[in-house]
């Protein structure tokens, strides 16, 4: 990961942060130095700093470039600051818990299950009404109240367990 800091001689933050670093920019466009064992690179003309990140905001900022892609956060105050932007960027993408399933989805979601279900239709009026249902529906949604009644039905006939159904509706 680069770490490249946007600098300005005319902000008091950013020339607080330097401080802070050790670096001396004075006269001088772009400054290479090792902090706390990360190498850094800090740029402190505001052209280069515009052509290198053009919509960061305020000096100072912090871009970091991962796999070729830059991400920046301005008015950053310090290099704690600089520690928590990496480590915010460094957090795994958390998906978001999916609600809606596709009838093929949804089959998969209890593909040990799916043919107890099946038969039981047969001799079942309300698991056929059930089954038939999942089977017509464009989507099944588990934020639904039907579906979440439709499973707590096959649960209580013993078709799917408890945790199963737990572990679909959380």
């Amino acid at each position: 990961m680069n770490i490249t800091i946007l600098h300005s001689e005319q902000v008091e933050d950013s020339r607080a942060l330097m401080q802070e670093l050790g670096i001396h920019s004075a006269n001088v466009d772009v400054v290479e130095s090792v902090y706390q064992g990360n190498a850094l690179k800090v740029i402190a003309k505001h052209a280069k700093c515009v052509e290198y990140m053009p919509n960061f905001s305020a000096y100072p900022s912090v871009v970091l470039e991962i796999d070729g892609v830059k991400r920046c956060k301005s008015s950053i105050k310090n290099y704690d600051d600089i520690l928590s932007f990496q480590n915010e960027l460094n957090q795994p993408a958390i998906a978001p818990k999916t609600t809606q399933y596709s009838r093929l989805d949804f089959m998969f979601l209890f593909s040990a299950e799916w043919n107890s279900i099946k038969q039981a239709a047969l001799t079942d009026s309300q698991v056929s009404l059930i089954y038939d249902s999942f089977i017509l529906a464009d989507y099944i949604s588990v934020s639904d109240t039907r579906t979440v009644s439709a499973l707590n039905y096959l649960v209580s006939v013993g078709l799917v367990s408890q945790e199963k159904l737990e572990s679909v509706l959380s």
